[in-house]
C-alpha cells in the first residue's frame, strides 16, 4: 500500500481529512501527520510518504515553501494542496512544482476523491516505470557500459559490450555527452519519453551508445571530432525541443584517446553542469569551449589571491564601473575553473568575498549600511545556487546594486568616493581630468567642488597623501629611498625630494635618520 502524510496546522482539519474517504479502498494508509511547515519537512524526510496532503496557508513555512525545500533535496512523492479562495492564484503556481491537484476549501468530496485517485495512478505508473528502468540497468550490456564510463571496468568487460566490440583499437577516440533536465528528477515518464526520442535520433549510428547514469542520459560517441560531436548534440537538442519543448542542457566532455580514460570525459561533462554556463540560446556546451574561454584565453600569469579580487571589486564598486566589475568576476570564474574547484568550495569563497566586500562598503559608506542585504541573506542566496554561473550572476547583481547605492549623486558622496579612490590608488598616475572621466564630471567643476570640500586643490592634496605614505615607508630601513619614490607614484627622484622637503621640512634622507634615532632611543 502507498503512504500518505496529512499536514495542517488545525487539528480538526487533519481529523476531517483522515475521515473524509476510506483510504485503504484507494490503496493508501496514513503514515503520519504534520502540524506545520517545519514539522512537515521533518516528517517527509523520516517517513518518505508517497503522497502529501497539505494546507497551503500555514504560519512560518507555508506549503509552497515546504514543496520547494523537499523537492530541492530529491523528494519524489506527490502533493495535493488545499487552499482558500484568497490563495487560489498562489496555489495554481504550485502546479509548476509538481503538485498533482489543488483543492478549494471547503472541500468537495467528489473532487477530493478524484484528486486522490489521480495521484495514486501517477504514483503507481512512475513506480512501474522506475522498475522498468531498474530492470533495464541490470542488463549486462548497460551495466558494462555504465561501468566503462564510470571507470570501473576491465578491458575484458569492455570487449563484451556488443556495440563497442567491432572497434577496440588502442588509439580509438571517445567522447561523452550528458543530457540533463530537472524533470528527470521528478518524472521517470519524461526520462522514458526522452530515451525513446534519442534512440530514434541516433538510429543506426554505430558510433553512439546510450545509457542512464544517476538520473542523467549519457551518450558515448566514438571516432569523431569535438566539432562533429557538438553538431550532433545541437541537432539532438533541436529535435527534443520540437517534440517536447523541455528545458534541457547537453554537456560534452573532452575527447579521449583510448578506452581506459573514458571516465575523464564523463567527469568533464558532470563538471560542466556545475559550472552551468547555460544562458540565452546556448544549451549545448563542450569542455573544449569552456577550457579555451576560461582557462587558456583568460589565463593571467600573475598569481592573484582572493584578497586581490576583493580590493579590485571594491575599487570598481566605488566608481560604479559595472563593466570592469564583470571583467573581475570573469577572471574569478577562470580562477575557479583552472583550479577545478568543487561547487561547494566555489560557494564558500564567493561567500567570503561577498561578506568581506559588504563589510568594507559599510565601513566606508556608513549611510548605506542599512540598505545592503544582511550577511545571512547573502549566504542563503549563494548556497541555494545550483551552478557556478548562477553564483557569479548573483555576485554581479549584488555588487551592481550596492554600487548604485554607494554612487549617489550628492556632492559629498562623490567627493568621499574620490578621496577613497585616491587613498587606494595614490601610487598611480592620477590626474584630475582622469578622475573627472571616471566619475562622470566636468573637470573644471570637479576641481572647484574638490577644493571647496578639502580646502586645497587636487594636486596639493595628492602630494600630501603620497608624502604621508612615503613617511611610513621611510621608517622601514630595508626600502631604498628611490624605491619609496617609485612606490608612492613619483617617477623622478628630484621631484620626490622637492615635494617631500616642501611638505615635511627636511629631505627624505634626514627624515629617515631622525626616524631611526627615535626608534633606537625608545
Amino acid at each position: 500500500m502507498l503512504k500518505v502524510l496529512i499536514v495542517d496546522d488545525e487539528p480538526k482539519a487533519r481529523e476531517g481529512v483522515k475521515e473524509f474517504i476510506p483510504w485503504e479502498e484507494y490503496g493508501f494508509y496514513i503514515c503520519g501527520e504534520g502540524v506545520d511547515g517545519i514539522d512537515a519537512v521533518k516528517k517527509i524526510n523520516s517517513l518518505e510518504p508517497d503522497l502529501v496532503l497539505m494546507d497551503i496557508s500555514m504560519p512560518g513555512m507555508d506549503g509552497i515553501d515546504v514543496i520547494k525545500y523537499v523537492n530541492g533535496r530529491g523528494f519524489k512523492g506527490k502533493f495535493i494542496v488545499f487552499t482558500g479562495f484568497s490563495d487560489f492564484e498562489y496555489a495554481r503556481s504550485s502546479i509548476k512544482l509538481g503538485v498533482c491537484s489543488y483543492i478549494l476549501k471547503p472541500i468537495d468530496e467528489e473532487e477530493f476523491i478524484e484528486a486522490v485517485k489521480h495521484a495514486r495512478d501517477e504514483i503507481l505508473k512512475e513506480k512501474e516505470v522506475q522498475q522498468m528502468i531498474s530492470d533495464g540497468e541490470k542488463n549486462s550490456k548497460n551495466m558494462a557500459l555504465r561501468n566503462i564510463i564510470l571507470g570501473n571496468e576491465s578491458f575484458q568487460q569492455f570487449e563484451k559490450v556488443n556495440s563497442l566490440k567491432k572497434s577496440c583499437e588502442p588509439n580509438m577516440n571517445f567522447q561523452t555527452a550528458l543530457i540533463y533536465s530537472k524533470l528527470f528528477l521528478e518524472s521517470n515518464a519524461v526520462k522514458e519519453k526522452l530515451m525513446s526520442l534519442i534512440l530514434d535520433f541516433i538510429g543506426e549510428m554505430e558510433n553512439i551508445d546510450i545509457v542512464t547514469i544517476d538520473n542523467n542520459i549519457v551518450l558515448l560517441i566514438k571516432n569523431t571530432s569535438t566539432s562533429k560531436s557538438v553538431r550532433i548534440c545541437e541537432r539532438l537538442y533541436k529535435r527534443i525541443i520540437r517534440a517536447e519543448n523541455l528545458e534541457i542542457f547537453i554537456t560534452i566532455g573532452r575527447m579521449i584517446e583510448g578506452w581506459n580514460n573514458i571516465s575523464l570525459s564523463y567527469k568533464d561533462a558532470i563538471r560542466l553542469l556545475e559550472i552551468g554556463f547555460f544562458k540565452d540560446e546556448i544549451k549545448v556546451v563542450s569542455w573544449d569551449n569552456i577550457f579555451n574561454k576560461f582557462v587558456i584565453k583568460s589565463y593571467n600569469p600573475k598569481k592573484k589571491e582572493i584578497y586581490d579580487y576583493i580590493e579590485e571589486l571594491f575599487t570598481y564598486i566605488e566608481v560604479n564601473d559595472k563593466e570592469r566589475m564583470m571583467n573581475i568576476l570573469d577572471d574569478l570564474t577562470s580562477y575557479f575553473v583552472r583550479n577545478d574547484y568543487s561547487l561547494d568550495k566555489v560557494k564558500g569563497i564567493s561567500i567570503n568575498i561577498a561578506v568581506e566586500l559588504k563589510q568594507k562598503i559599510n565601513a566606508n559608506y556608513n549611510h548605506i549600511s542599512n540598505m545592503t542585504p544582511p550577511c545571512e541573506e547573502i549566504i542563503y542566496h549563494i548556497y541555494e545556487k545550483s551552478n557556478l554561473y548562477s553564483v557569479i550572476k548573483y555576485l554581479n547583481d549584488l555588487f551592481c546594486s550596492i554600487s548604485d547605492k554607494v554612487c549617489n549623486n550628492s556632492t559629498d558622496g562623490v567627493i568621499k568616493r574620490i578621496l577613497n579612490y585616491i587613498d587606494k590608488n595614490y601610487y598611480k598616475s592620477l590626474r584630475l581630468e582622469g578622475l573627472a572621466e571616471i566619475f562622470n564630471y566636468n573637470s573644471a567643476y570637479l576641481g572647484k567642488i574638490f577644493k571647496n570640500y578639502t580646502g586645497e586643490n587636487f594636486n596639493n592634496y595628492l602630494d600630501k597623501v603620497r608624502i604621508e605614505k612615503a613617511k611610513i615607508m621611510l621608517a622601514e630601513k630595508s626600502i631604498k629611498i628611490y624605491e619609496v619614490s617609485e612606490k608612492v607614484g613619483y617617477s623622478s627622484m628630484n621631484y620626490f625630494y622637492e615635494k617631500f622637503k616642501k611638505h615635511v621640512g627636511v629631505s627624505p634622507m634626514e627624515f629617515r635618520r631622525k626616524s631611526m634615532y627615535v626608534s633606537i632611543h625608545h
